[in-house]
């Protein structure tokens, strides 16, 4: 399952939107010669993302003014004609859009209902229902640029995609068991406290709840440096050099605010120390 708008900007090399349908159309024909693909829509967006999109729709339809009145000339049917400098004036506005328009989205759907390509849409965000399909065994993995999906309980995510030299395709993934697997050498405190990947989301923010306010990534998932006694003065090159040397292998103290939620005994005393710790956390 994917979300398919975002293959316009996040992929290596990018997908520009003037080209989406051609190449959704590519890759979908080049992944199914391994994997039956089942793609997943958009819904409506949370009220945290309505703002966000409102704001990128108007900038997107202002760039593209010219090319979907000149679209929207063409859609409408009948004789028309169109000289040199419309052309010109609606490639450069369509070259300026960096997201897909509506028009894009709709071919892309009408196309691969024609080809009997199975897709569904979702209430919300795509990813709440690509994880029912994961849950549900309908499909083995996910292809998707939305972190969100881990904290829901992905198993498998496909992620990062880019084009090698010869045309193959590669992706980076993210495997829920191998991760945390203790004797996966990348520690992190996810790693210690696995329960805690749905607190971390709230504490950092996601599709659904805002960021509780003054927790970044280090706070909340990795926790200070051991501090270091400062150098004495006249210090010798050797003791520089050792000290160099010491900073750069630093452990991360138990500190983090996971650290210190694994410390609770109860889900009700995480809940409450998350509404105390932020002037947000109410949101939960």
């Amino acid at each position: 399952t994917t979300d398919a708008d975002k293959l316009a900007t996040t992929c290596n090399p990018t997908y520009p939107a003037p080209d989406l349908l051609g190449n959704i159309q590519y890759l979908h024909y080049e992944f199914s010669k391994y994997v039956d693909l089942v793609y997943v829509y958009d819904g409506i967006a949370t009220y945290l993302k309505a703002a966000t999109r409102d704001d990128r729709r108007e900038k997107r339809l202002a760039a593209g003014k010219d090319w979907i009145e000149l679209r929207s000339r063409a859609i409408r049917g009948g004789f028309c004609s169109f000289t040199d400098e419309e052309i010109e004036k609606a490639t450069a506005a369509c070259m300026k859009m960096s997201k897909p328009t509506a028009y894009d989205h709709a071919n892309i759907l009408r196309w691969m209902k024609a080809e009997g390509i199975e897709c569904v849409g979702s209430l919300e965000e795509a990813d709440l229902q690509m994880i029912k399909h994961k849950k549900d065994g309908v499909v083995d993995g996910i292809i998707s640029e939305d972190g969100d999906e881990f904290a829901l309980g992905a198993e498998n995510l496909y992620c990062k995609m880019n084009r090698k030299p010869n045309g193959e395709y590669r992706f980076k993934v993210l495997n829920r068991s191998a991760f945390f697997d203790p004797s996966n050498p990348f520690k992190s405190k996810l790693n210690r406290f696995p329960d805690q990947v749905i607190d971390a989301a709230l504490l950092l923010g996601n599709d659904y709840c805002p960021r509780i306010e003054g927790n970044g990534a280090v706070k909340v998932l990795l926790g200070s440096l051991e501090r270091l006694p400062r150098l004495p003065s006249g210090a010798t090159p050797t003791q520089k050099e050792s000290r160099k040397r010491k900073k750069k292998n630093r452990v991360r103290e138990d500190d983090s605010i996971l650290d210190r939620l694994a410390s609770l005994s109860s889900e009700e005393e995480r809940k409450q120390w998350l509404i105390a710790n932020g002037t947000h956390g109410m949101c939960l």
